[in-house]
């Protein structure tokens, strides 16, 4: 019985440290990244070939979409 005991005390306890060591780490964010028309306006876009950015006679830039926000772009009304 003693015996049983100890083998189910390492099990958890190897149970305990793996799952400590081996879990995902979820500290790392993922950035999701937007299209932006550099010579103005107001809208990030999804996808690089929106019609939104059919005028855009600048560089389309892509950029994270914090980085969209941060700077006064709201998502373009075709992709809403």
């Amino acid at each position: 019985m003693n015996l049983i005991k100890k083998t189910m005390n390492y099990k958890i306890l190897l149970f305990l440290i793996t799952t400590v060591l081996f879990r995902p780490d979820t500290s790392k964010k993922v950035e999701t990244y937007v299209y932006i028309c550099k010579g103005g306006g107001k809208k990030f876009h999804l996808n690089k070939d929106c019609r939104g950015l059919k005028k855009c006679n600048r560089k389309i830039e892509k950029v994270t979409i914090t980085r969209a926000k941060n700077i006064g772009r709201s998502l373009c009304k075709y992709e809403n």
